[in-house]
């Protein structure tokens, strides 16, 4: 048998060691929230900028003349939306929203915290969140998140009100619990 120096054992202990630490990384998954996930889109998009109304009737309207004119559930899209100055100096509006991926649970993300109301067109009724954050423990871009039960089959109206700014960013995907996401 033939003798090792203690230098050649301490090389041969450091690169097992590399290579146990390396193999240990590739294996290991890193589970992301949904909030972090949303945080990074509503940092760096993409985005849709979309102009809204002042009424619903013409937030119904636009949806019919333009079936793309509208915020659609996509964790991955950030919708940059254009308000409308008021007579009092502050900016509100309306942009129509069909939810995807039947009767569920939606979480509406937005980079500010702002008065919004989310109605059901057809009945012209406000729907009351489940839960309501002003902030995300994983993400500071997260100012407003409110998680509503949708149906696929409904057409809804964001309706923002009495906002101090000329636009707000929204994302509006499916609950997934926190679940893991794939790019």
């Amino acid at each position: 048998m033939k003798h090792v120096s203690k230098k050649h054992f301490i090389i041969a202990t450091i690169l097992i060691s590399l290579l146990s630490t390396f193999a240990c990384d590739q294996t290991e998954e890193i589970v992301e929230s949904q909030d972090t996930h949303v945080c990074e889109h509503l940092m760096d998009g993409p985005s849709i900028d979309l102009l809204t109304v002042t009424s619903l009737s013409q937030a119904i309207d636009s949806l019919d003349a333009d079936d793309e004119y509208r915020v659609q559930a996509q964790l991955h899209t950030r919708y940059d939306l254009e308000l409308l100055e008021d007579s009092t100096g502050l900016f509100s509006g309306m942009i129509p929203y069909t939810p995807v991926g039947g009767s569920a649970d939606h979480i509406l993300y937005m980079n500010q915290a702002v008065e919004v109301s989310v109605l059901n067109a057809a009945s012209n009724e406000a729907l009351i969140a489940h839960e309501v954050m002003d902030h995300s423990d994983d993400c500071d871009e997260i100012a407003y998140k409110g998680i509503f039960e949708l149906d696929q089959d409904v057409t809804y109206v964001l309706s923002f009100h009495q906002v101090s700014t000329s636009s707000v960013s929204v994302l509006f995907p499916l609950y997934d619990g926190d679940s893991d996401h794939d790019h």
